[in-house]
């Protein structure tokens, strides 16, 4: 306020003077501006304003002729108005339905979901077919290229990212068609929602939005509308799945999925606490040394190196080598340290075979958290399973039983 009225003060008056230094008001100006027009002396903006006043004048007065004609008859106006809006409702089949219209950016952006467990090599093999597949549907000469994001990110950068990826299991698509494409984007859309899933009917699909203006108004979602239902009722899932299929038969909606995974296979490791101590272990100790050979030691403690000469953080983090864990035995026989043990010295050492003292079977075993029990590699999708019931627990010899804790 304090700026506006400084200008109002100093350079309105300046820009007036120079400006408007040829207006005249009064009877006399107006005579000589009269005589002046008459003979040619006016500017071209003089001639505008002229000319722009009489038409604004012949407005004025025409919609005052329509004014007093329509308050002198007021049955005939309301009629006419129920007319045009009755004949209105048939444009209701073409009036969108978005606050923002869709913009043909030739970009789209897919979700592709594997089934729970693949490994990040086989969904790389997945969504090789997948995009071959694309490329069978999306004609040659509007397809440019498509490039797919598979797993997760960085632990560090997960939450700078709108990606829904919550496992090695899924990633998405991103397909960009060419500036002079002939078939419009959400049409290609609709083609793959329609052909994708009947080429393979065990993946899961969706899009995202690939523009930033829908991006922004999904506040980060992977959808425009999101329902949470959260409780602790073992009938939930059943609850969720029941509103899925309500809400798939309400028009206009399309993607409509479940993003949370229940049936992810999993190992639950049981540990006799008593024969562990006598081991000096803890609960804690077989977790942590379990965590670190099959997710590496960033999940248990998060180290990160910084480059000297750069200043850039490097995460660091030690591992099991996936090819000496290609059974469950081989995790059984995972080396955990004891208290009072020095370098080299473990409670059990792959060399010595059953290295628990005397001939006691270990302090643990492996209980699946699924309908089925895995006799193949626990970092591996499952290649082998053998039917056995919930709760069943692997443990030495190879064999499923009833699962117990001491």
């Amino acid at each position: 306020m304090l700026a506006s009225y400084v200008l109002s003060r100093t350079l309105v008056p300046v820009l007036a003077k120079y400006l408007l230094h040829g207006e005249e008001h009064g009877s006399a100006a107006h005579a000589a501006a009269q005589s002046a027009r008459r003979s040619g002396r006016v500017g071209f903006f003089t001639r505008f304003q002229h000319g722009f006043e009489r038409g604004y004048e012949g407005l004025r007065a025409r919609y005052i002729r329509t004014l007093h004609w329509g308050l002198g008859n007021r049955v005939a106006v309301f009629a006419l108005f129920g007319v045009v809006g009755l004949a209105s409702l048939a444009l209701v089949p073409f009036i969108g339905r978005d606050f923002f219209p869709l913009v043909d950016a030739g970009q789209m952006r897919m979700h592709v979901t594997a089934p729970p467990g693949t490994r990040l090599e086989e969904t790389e093999a997945i969504f090789t077919k997948v995009q071959n597949a694309i490329r069978e549907i999306i004609a040659p000469e509007d397809f440019a290229l498509s490039m797919d994001n598979i797993g997760l990110p960085q632990p560090v950068n997960m939450a700078f990212t709108d990606s829904p990826t919550i496992s090695a299991a899924d990633g998405e698509i991103l397909i960009s068609l060419k500036p002079e494409h002939r078939t419009s984007t959400p049409e290609y859309v609709e083609r793959l929602r329609a052909e994708l899933p009947k080429r393979f009917p065990d993946l899961g699909f969706f899009f995202q939005p690939a523009d930033i203006v829908n991006q922004i108004l999904n506040f980060g979602l992977p959808a425009p509308v999101d329902i949470q239902i959260s409780g602790y009722n073992p009938k939930i899932y059943g609850i969720v799945r029941e509103i899925e299929q309500k809400i798939k038969t309400i028009p206009g909606t399309a993607d409509v999925h479940l993003h949370q995974v229940v049936n992810a296979p999993a190992l639950q490791v049981n540990v006799d606490r008593t024969r562990a101590a006598d081991l000096g272990l803890t609960q804690r100790d077989v977790a942590n040394n379990l965590l670190i050979a099959l997710s590496s030691s960033s999940v248990v403690t998060f180290n990160l190196w910084p480059d000297p000469k750069t200043g850039v953080n490097y995460p660091i983090a030690v591992q099991t080598p996936q090819h000496l864990l290609s059974s469950l035995e081989d995790l059984m026989n995972t080396q955990l340290p004891a208290v009072g043990t020095g370098p080299g010295e473990h409670a059990v050492s792959q060399q010595r075979g059953d290295a628990w003292s005397g001939a006691r079977p270990r302090p643990w075993s492996a209980t699946t958290t699924s309908s089925r029990c895995s006799t193949s590699s626990p970092t591996s999708r499952a290649a082998t399973w053998a039917a056995c019931p919930t709760g069943s627990t692997w443990s030495w010899p190879n064999i499923c039983r009833p699962s117990h804790r001491s």
